[in-house]
Formats: C-alpha cells, structure tokens, sequence
C-alpha cells in the first residue's frame, strides 16, 4: 500500500484485534494497514460485525464520531482502550459510565497540529495588520498609506490569548509565544507555561478575555464549553478586538457576534467553523465584511493516513506493553482546557 510501509506488529500482541468504525474513503487504506501489520481487524457496521455482535477478542477499537452509539449496539467485553480520530470527541463524552475499565486516547496527528497552529498564527496576522481592509482598498483601486497608521502594533504589543491547551491550542500558543507576541492562554484548570501568563476557571475568564486584541479559540466541544464565547464573553473583550475560531461552531454564539461585529465592539472575527456546517447560503456571515469564512479547512482536513497509522500503532503497542501514552484523556475528561 503507497505511502504505509508494512512492519508486522510485535508477535505478542498479535492476538489481540481490533475494531474500525470509520465512516470514510479512507477506511479501505485503514483496513489494508492495519492487515498488512498481521492485525485481526474487524469494521462496524458490516456482515461480520452487525448490530447485536459480541467481539472477546477486541482489545482496541478506532472509532470515528460517525457511529456515536457504536458500543451500545456491539459488545467489546474485553475492550482495554478506544482510538478517537479526529479532534471530536463528543460521542465518547455522551457515554454515562463513567467508571468504564477501558481507556481513552485521541488520534495526534503531529502535522495536523502544525498546520493548525500556522493558519492561526495566519488569522492573526491577518487581523494585526488589518490585511481586510487593504483587499477592500484594492478591490477599491485605491493606494492607500493611512490603513494602519494610530493602530498599527508590533507582535509584543499585541495580545493574543488562546482558549484551551490540547493537542491543538497548545501548539497554537508555542508558535505564538515564539514569534514575539504577548500571549495568556485560558484552561479549565492552570496550565504553566514558559513565557505565557495563565487563566484558568471560571473566577479568571472576565480577566483573560479583557486584555485580548485577538481571542483564539481551540477548545474541545463540551456541554461545559457550547456557547462559552456568547454576548458577556464578547462584551469584555476591548473594543476593536477580534474572534478567530477553529474548534467548533458551537464555541461561540453566533447571533452574540454579529451583534458584537454590527455595533461596532468588535473589529473583525476570521471563523473555520460555523454552526450549522456548511452555513446555509443566504445567512448574513457569508456577506459580513468583517468577517473571513473558510469550510473547515484550517488543518487542511486531508488525511495523511500512513501517519494516522503510525500514531495509532504506537499508541496500540505502548498500551499493551504498559507505557504511558500523553494523548489519553483521563477519566474526568481533561480535554486540554
């Protein structure tokens, strides 16, 4: 198979399978990988694995948010861990049982991450150096020199503050913090880093957001953080800051920012993700001028499947050998907020 080069799984482990739910062009490649690595693989849904099926010898499972009820419809007795590709992990966080016996683990897909933390870093200069209204100017055919003069700010005076510090944020807020600017970031609980001020909790939010020229938001989705950025969060950000959100739609109230965006508090807001997706064709943020839309694309979306592989792999054969893995959301759900 092009692009995954086959290494056959430690012979140890090769009795234990695993389970694929993945509803995409790629789960074919997905299949052939894990095969090609001696793997027993199994996918829901199909004839072998139908609806009611008992499986006692999947210890792994990959799943996507595609098939959110999938272990209410197959039985996993001796499931030890799940795999969640993508950043979503929302199905997973809807189950009740709290006390499972297995563990959970995200797909980090370490070029994903980069092209994360670049676009961001794009979206703010984009925002920095008001790059909107020199394309109007010359939409506009018009030269003009006074754009930026009395707002203008070097990357150490401008502040950037990053909500959430998962596989996402946390390289989002490095790349920042690296290139000069002034940056805090917001977490549930506080997460230190060197040369970057923290917020964390609830008692801390009105304080982060209220030194923001550029609010980025790379939170998980969570009944705890739907709608987080809503008309309060937006009105304590200073006048003539910007929203720049990659995480989900969901995140921020999208009524609350046009409103914030129409009378003026806001300068500007550069969005990946909307509620729903795509938007519907005559809503307003299309046409907002103050607004930059892109459909989910900031990672690029394309899955780099020999690399997916590889991740999963190593974290399968680090499971089953008893060393720790960083990707693994702990059993209170500390998504890297």
């Amino acid at each position: 198979m092009p692009g995954v080069p086959s290494q056959p799984a430690p012979a140890s482990h090769l009795e234990s399978a695993v389970l694929i739910a993945k509803n995409s062009k790629s789960l074919g490649t997905w299949v052939a990988g894990l095969q090609e690595r001696g793997l027993r693989v199994y996918v829901y849904p199909s004839e072998e694995v139908p609806d009611g099926a008992v499986l006692p010898d999947v210890e792994f499972a990959y799943l996507g948010g595609s098939y959110p009820d999938i272990l209410e419809k197959v039985s996993l007795p001796n499931l030890k861990a799940i795999q969640c590709m993508g950043a979503g992990v929302n199905f997973v966080l809807k189950r009740p049982d709290l006390n499972r016996p297995y563990r959970v683990f995200r797909v980090i897909e370490p070029s994903r991450c980069e092209r994360m933390a670049f676009w961001n870093l794009w979206a703010v200069l984009n925002c920095q150096r008001s790059c909107e209204v020199y394309r109007k100017r010359q939409e506009e055919g018009r030269w003009d020199l006074s754009v930026e003069v009395g707002r203008f700010k070097d990357n150490k005076d401008f502040s950037v503050g990053v909500m959430g510090l998962g596989s996402l944020g946390g390289p989002a807020a490095e790349l920042f913090a690296r290139n000069g600017y002034k940056v805090s970031t917001w977490t549930r609980s506080r997460r230190d880093m060197p040369g970057i001020t923290s917020y964390a909790g609830k008692e801390e939010l009105a304080a982060f957001l209220g030194q923001l020229d550029a609010l980025v938001v790379l939170l998980a989705l969570t009944p705890e953080t739907q709608g987080i950025v809503d008309d309060k969060a937006l009105a304590t950000l200073p006048k003539g800051a910007y929203v720049i959100n990659a995480s989900r739609g969901k995140m921020v109230v999208q009524d609350d920012l046009v409103a914030a965006l129409d009378s003026g508090h806001l300068a500007g807001a550069v969005l990946d993700v909307t509620d729903p997706e795509p938007l519907p064709a005559d809503h307003r943020l299309w046409r907002h001028p103050l607004v930059r839309i892109f459909p989910h694309r900031a990672t690029c979306a394309s899955e780099d499947v020999a690399e997916s592989l590889a991740v999963t792999l190593d974290t399968r054969e680090k499971l089953l050998s008893g060393k720790p893995i960083a990707s693994e959301l702990e059993l209170n759900w500390d998504l890297g907020y």
